[in-house]
């Protein structure tokens, strides 16, 4: 339950204070000299916040994007649209997962070549070796199973701050053939992350990974975020379209949802509300369900 605002939020106006009633007001004598500091005395500036600067790509994320990013960028045709919606210091990238084998993070990372985006996996990837060892040395982040363990100290928020671009996820989990056109419901993870590093979610759509790179048909048991297909995937030479909406922050989120409960619940409110923004940016392209079913938590055979 929300508890009850201080005064200083109630909306009253601050009420002025009294006046000095005609007394004359004191003033203090001008110096001839300017007084100096001792020369003992160590005097420190104050400092002076340089602009941001966006940081060039790590090692290996740079190697890879050099290698591969061209050939990406041309084999899926790849076209960006809304680049003016990014700042140039920190953001957090929230986009639909359609594609497997990595495809819409593949695109999603050639559509910016001179810039970085440092992704969010799932913690079950950063506990699988190999997966894990090669997904941390290209930069990315790994999202906590329970909300209540993000706080402040998280790595994704700590990278947030560091004015860093990052990108999420929030399905948490591929789609199959079947629910191509399925938005699952957003886990709250991403709004709490904007919350606590204050920085500004991007809405992003990536349209055409869902026939590019899909899973026809699969196993999947609750708690993975991904199934073991029958067949292997293949990437198809069909055009990807990236496309950003205007930035939110999480107190705007809020806002669209008047009657939200206290709390965890306004972070689980907050991403529904993006996950509106997503599927209106996804309704321009092609049809769009929105789901309130958590995709991570189902367990199905294609």
């Amino acid at each position: 339950m929300l508890q009850e605002l201080p005064a200083c939020f109630s909306g009253s106006k601050p009420q002025a204070p009294p006046p000095h009633q005609g007394r004359p007001i004191a003033r203090l004598p001008e110096l001839e000299t300017p007084i100096s500091p001792p020369s003992d005395m160590i005097v420190i500036e104050s400092p002076r916040l340089p602009p941001v600067e966006i940081a060039p790509p790590q090692a290996l994320y740079g190697t890879i994007l050099k290698a591969l990013g061209p050939a990406v960028r041309t084999y899926s045709r790849v076209e960006v649209r809304g680049l003016e919606h990014l700042p140039a210091g920190r953001a957090l990238l929230a986009a639909n997962h359609p594609g497997s084998l990595w495809w819409d993070a593949f695109c999603l990372a050639a559509s910016m070549p001179e810039r970085q985006i440092h992704f969010v996996a799932q913690e079950w990837d950063a506990e699988t070796p190999l997966i894990g060892r090669f997904l941390r040395s290209t930069g990315c982040h790994f999202q906590r199973r329970s909300l209540t363990d993000v706080d402040i100290f998280d790595p994704v928020v700590a990278a947030l701050q560091e004015e860093k671009l990052l990108a999420a996820f929030p399905e948490q989990a591929y789609h199959t053939w079947r629910s191509r056109r399925v938005l699952h419901r957003f886990s709250p993870h991403v709004a709490k992350y904007a919350a606590l590093a204050e920085a500004p979610i991007i809405p992003c759509a990536v349209i055409g990974a869902e026939w590019a790179a899909a899973t026809l048909t699969g196993w999947k048991r609750p708690g993975m975020p991904f199934h073991f297909p029958w067949a292997p995937p293949i990437l198809l030479p069909l055009k990807i379209v990236i496309e950003f909406g205007p930035p939110a922050t999480y107190a705007e989120l809020l806002n669209e949802e008047p009657n939200s409960r206290g709390g965890e619940c306004l972070y689980q409110h907050a991403a529904d509300r993006l996950q509106v923004r997503v599927a209106d940016l996804i309704g321009r392209h092609r049809p769009c369900e929105i789901s309130r079913e958590f995709y991570l938590n189902a367990s199905s055979w294609w």
